[in-house]
């Protein structure tokens, strides 16, 4: 499950359907089991008191594109929410989640860095790059 947490606009239709898919219906069904969700969290993938931030984020560019959308959303419920209240508190590293997106698919690629040609794709991972090994110094 991945929640991306990026500029809508630059993710491919496949990636904007899959990440609508996962933020809602995939997030909620997970958490309705109160299944674990340590591995979802350490591998910068859920971020769950935004689900329903992000479902409207994505729904207004599916309809922007011309997409259709007939599932609602209420996000989590808040007996849900207090069980996880610690997980909760998580928030996506936003710009490890651009990379790994830019990095594995060449349609969101070009849609960045058609909308963002002042950063370039480059520069980012140069500076995630810099970003860890500072990172691992102090470690």
């Amino acid at each position: 499950m991945r929640m991306w947490m990026i500029n809508t606009a630059i993710m491919c239709r496949q990636h904007l359907i899959a990440e609508h898919l996962e933020c809602s219906s995939m997030c909620l069904g997970i958490l309705k089991k109160k299944h674990r969700i340590n591995g979802y969290i350490t591998s910068n993938a859920i971020e769950i008191a935004s689900s329903k931030l992000r479902h409207d984020e994505i729904v207004d560019e599916m309809l922007f594109r011309g997409y259709n959308h007939h599932t609602p959303y209420d996000g989590i419920p808040n007996d849900i929410l207090q069980f996880y209240a610690k997980e909760a508190l998580f928030r996506v590293d936003r710009k490890a989640s651009l990379l790994l997106l830019l990095t594995r698919c060449e349609t969101c690629r070009g849609l960045y860095t058609k909308l963002f040609p002042e950063i370039t794709y480059e520069q980012l991972y140069f500076q995630l790059i810099e970003n860890a090994n500072a990172y691992s110094k102090i470690l």
